[in-house]
Parts: C-alpha cells; sequence; structure tokens
C-alpha cells in the first residue's frame, strides 16, 4: 500500500479516487433505485 503525505498527492492518485468515487455514487444511485422499486415507492 502506498504512503502518501496529505497535500501531496499523484494526479494519477487523484483521478484514480475520483472514478471511484464517481463509480460509487452510480451504484447507491442504482441501489436507491431498485430499493424504491421494490418497496413500491415508484
Amino acid at each position: 500500500m502506498d504512503i502518501i503525505l496529505p497535500g501531496n498527492k499523484s494526479q494519477a492518485r487523484v483521478w484514480a479516487e475520483t472514478m471511484i468515487n464517481l463509480e460509487a455514487r452510480k451504484l447507491v444511485d442504482t441501489a436507491n433505485i431498485v430499493g424504491a422499486r421494490h418497496l413500491g415507492m415508484d
């Protein structure tokens, strides 16, 4: 595991964290939609 000092992130690391965050948000959104349909809130 890489040890990164605060405020010293490489551009590749920032990009990777951004993409991971985006995918996680999309998964949460999809889960909320499926859950709402399952509960009949749609």
